[in-house]
C-alpha cells in the first residue's frame, strides 16, 4: 500500500527521528540494518510529542474496546450469596465496607477506609476483572497484583 507512494512518517520517539540526519558510522549494525530498510520507504520522519500524536494514541487503545465487562447487576445480586463477603463484613479487617450505588440502579460493597472507592468482587466475577485489568498490556505478575489491590476488593 506505501510502495511508489511519499508519505512523512511520525513518531513520538525521538531517537527514530535523527536516523537519518546523523551519519551512518555512528550506527550500531543493527540500526544500519534498520534505517536501510525504513529507508527502502521514506526518509521524511517527524516528531510529534506523544499526547498529540492521535493517531498513535487511538491505535493504542484498540483493546480497550474488546475489555470484558462486568453487569454490575449480577454481581449485586451475587453479593448476596457469596459467603466470603459476609464473613469480611462480620470480621474485624482494616476495610470500610459499604453498600454504594452504582449507575445500574444497583448497590455494591465498596471499600471507603482509602481515598479510592473499591468495589468488592464475587468470586464469579474476579476472572472477568482480572482478564480486564490484565488484557490491555499484559503487565507483569507484580504489576497485576497491584493494579487489582489498587482496584478493587477480593481475598488473593
Amino acid at each position: 500500500m506505501l510502495e511508489g507512494r511519499e508519505f512523512i512518517l511520525f513518531t513520538d520517539h525521538k531517537p527514530f527521528v535523527y536516523l537519518f540526519h546523523m551519519s551512518s558510522n555512528k550506527h550500531s549494525p543493527r540500526q544500519q540494518r534498520h534505517s536501510g530498510y525504513i529507508s527502502q520507504f521514506t526518509t521524511k520522519i517527524q516528531y510529534v510529542v506523544g499526547d498529540a500524536n492521535v493517531v498513535a494514541v487511538v491505535l493504542s487503545r484498540i483493546s480497550e474496546i474488546s475489555v470484558p465487562g462486568v453487569d454490575f447487576r449480577q454481581m449485586a445480586l451475587a453479593r448476596i450469596t457469596d459467603e466470603e463477603l459476609q464473613t469480611l463484613l462480620k470480621s474485624n479487617t482494616g476495610l470500610k465496607l459499604q453498600l454504594l450505588p452504582t449507575d445500574n440502579k444497583c448497590a455494591l460493597y465498596c471499600d471507603t477506609s482509602t481515598n479510592r472507592i473499591r468495589p468488592y468482587i464475587p468470586r464469579e466475577f474476579r476472572k472477568r476483572v482480572f482478564d480486564a485489568i490484565q488484557s490491555p498490556s499484559h503487565p507483569g505478575t507484580k504489576a497485576t497484583l497491584r493494579l487489582l489491590r489498587y482496584r478493587y476488593i477480593w481475598k488473593i
